[in-house]
């Protein structure tokens, strides 16, 4: 009887610590890292699985919110927002913001690092965003 070993399910943080700990990428059968619970925000499914698919930390999470990073090129940047319905605002090559009022979810772009915050609250994500925008465009 030949036993088949199963992929270690592991979370994305942890599966990230056990990169940069061994030094070397797992093999794919090695390791399956358990996708985000997203079930608590309004986000249309194409945004839950390119979220899944791209962003590899969570930086913050409570019940209301929850923040993730991804480091992606401009060009990438501006997928996402297409395929996910963000309104996508490119200030610089290097600076941006995308965000969509119907998932209440927004984005920002620096120099290749993307962060993405989600709300279950719609007032409290008009005034994340609100801020956000003001700042970036100062």
């Amino acid at each position: 009887m030949v036993q088949e070993n199963k992929p270690k399910k592991v979370t994305r943080d942890e599966y990230f610590e056990i990169v940069k700990n061994s030094g070397r990428v797992p093999a794919k059968d090695e390791y399956e890292i358990i996708p985000l619970d997203l079930s608590r925000f309004s986000l249309e499914k194409i945004t839950k699985k390119i979220v899944n698919a791209n962003f590899t930390n969570v930086i913050d999470e409570n019940r209301e919110t929850i923040t993730l990073f991804s480091h992606m090129s401009l060009k990438r940047e501006m997928e996402f927002a297409k395929r996910c319905n963000f309104r996508n605002v490119i200030m610089e090559a290097y600076l941006g913001y995308a965000y969509s009022d119907e998932q209440l979810a927004f984005l920002t772009y620096c120099e290749e690092d993307t962060i993405l915050y989600l709300f279950t609250d719609k007032d409290k994500y008009e005034r994340n965003r609100d801020k956000t925008i003001k700042e970036m465009e100062e």
